[in-house]
């Protein structure tokens, strides 16, 4: 059996009110190009598709019914695989930084919703990079979007500040007990810092000089917050951690918070300049709406 897309189409479409005329009236071609196409669908399948009365109206017969059924089955296949097609042809790949935090805790979680609404647009999402590259690599065209924390004197130009982060000093009650402890005590624990060097390091080690705590016993250094957060809930040591990651622990109830906020910490976000394409409009869109009403 041969026969074409497009003499299915205008087969089902006159199979709609059985009418030639009209099918030929909304389809834009001759009534005789339809007529033609019905009797060469009829000719490769050896059935009649319409009964035909002189003085009546057309009606489908039996294997007509069954072709109509069965076409537009086809049909509306074929249009659900010219649509995937079109969307994959308009996908569009972008760059995105983001801190690990940000990318594992916040991000993640909300991307199957994002894809759902933008099947067109594919994120690759690093977070690798330095955040103090950013802006470099933004201007060199090597990122589209960029999300991290930093202190509020190291954003790049241009950032959008989305949220303030505030910090304080957590540790164990296994490590600390219930007792109120001095700056002077609490710097005597046991802490774990960013490495030397690290972004942020040089802001958590000032902000901690500033809540007059000096600490004198470093066990360990990670740039990774989840693995600070890790050791301050397992009892081996203290750290400067997100308030909100620590309200949010699953240990919470083990955990003491030791200091009032530390301030400066900013949640940013920055794209490429003079960048108004809609697909990395919305990226931000999502980024911001995360970031806003998401845990820190």
């Amino acid at each position: 059996m041969r026969y074409t897309l497009r003499q299915l189409e205008i087969f089902v479409d006159a199979a709609g009110d059985c009418n030639f005329a009209r099918a030929a009236e909304r389809l834009g071609i001759s009534q005789p190009a339809v007529s033609g196409h019905v009797r060469a669908l009829e000719r490769n399948l050896g059935s009649e598709l319409f009964s035909r009365r002189r003085g009546s109206t057309a009606v489908l017969t039996p294997a007509g019914e069954r072709l109509r059924q069965e076409a537009a089955a086809v049909l509306e296949q074929g249009a659900r695989l010219g649509e995937r097609a079109a969307a994959a042809s308009r996908t569009v790949s972008l760059r995105v930084f983001a801190g690990p935090h940000i990318a594992d805790h916040m991000l993640r979680p909300a991307l199957p919703a994002f894809h759902r609404a933008h099947p067109e647009i594919v994120l690759n999402i690093s977070s690798e990079t330095a955040a103090d590259a950013v802006a470099e690599m933004l201007r060199k065209k090597e990122l589209d979007l960029a999300v991290f924390t930093a202190p509020a004197s190291s954003l790049p130009p241009g950032s959008q500040v989305l949220a303030e982060i505030p910090c304080v000093i957590v540790a164990s009650r296994r490590l600390v007990g219930d007792r109120e402890l001095t700056p002077e005590e609490i710097g005597a624990l046991p802490f774990v810092l960013p490495l030397e060097g690290a972004p942020g390091a040089r802001w958590v080690e000032r902000a901690l000089s500033d809540l007059g705590v000096l600490p004198a016993n470093v066990v360990a250094r990670t740039q990774y917050l989840d693995v600070q957060q890790r050791m301050v809930e397992a009892g081996s040591a203290a750290a400067l951690l997100f308030r909100d990651s620590f309200e949010a622990s699953p240990a919470r109830d083990e955990l003491r918070r030791l200091s009032p906020d530390a301030l400066g910490l900013q949640r940013a976000m920055a794209t490429r300049p003079d960048d108004d394409r809609p697909e990395l409009r919305a990226v931000a869109d999502f980024v911001r709406d995360v970031i806003r009403s998401g845990p820190a």
